[in-house]
């Protein structure tokens, strides 16, 4: 999935990625660079046979990222972080699985990246 939806400046809405099946996904390298979509819903990704994932989101005008329901089990703190590297937008929410995630990225990624759990109160 390599490049899938780079350069897309068509839309910014959100795009539904609930349909697409990832299970046996090996690259999402670059996966949204540049892309303008606002909100990138990846809360039903199947990550687990991901290992190639650098610049993900690289210069994308997203304000929202949802990784609310990855399994990090496979990703270091190093690993998300090359996720999130490069945003464009000052102002980015970045739904993450769990606050060991927050814990552990809060000094790693960029000062306008906010990290949060999705279903906190």
């Amino acid at each position: 999935m390599r490049f899938f939806f780079v350069h897309n400046k068509s839309s910014s809405s959100p795009i539904d990625l609930t349909k697409f099946n990832t299970s046996k996904v090996t690259n999402m390298r670059e996966m949204f660079m540049n892309s303008n979509i606002s909100n990138i819903n990846l809360s039903s990704f199947d990550m687990s046979n991901v290992s190639e994932y650098e610049y993900m989101f690289g210069e994308s005008n997203a304000t929202v990222i949802d990784l609310s329901n990855i399994d990090t089990t496979k990703f270091s703190s190093d690993n998300i972080a090359d996720l999130l590297r490069d945003l464009s937008n000052d102002s980015i929410t970045v739904y993450v699985p769990n606050q060991n995630c927050i814990d552990e990225l809060q000094y790693m990624v960029d000062s306008k990246i906010t990290l949060a759990l999705k279903n906190a109160s």
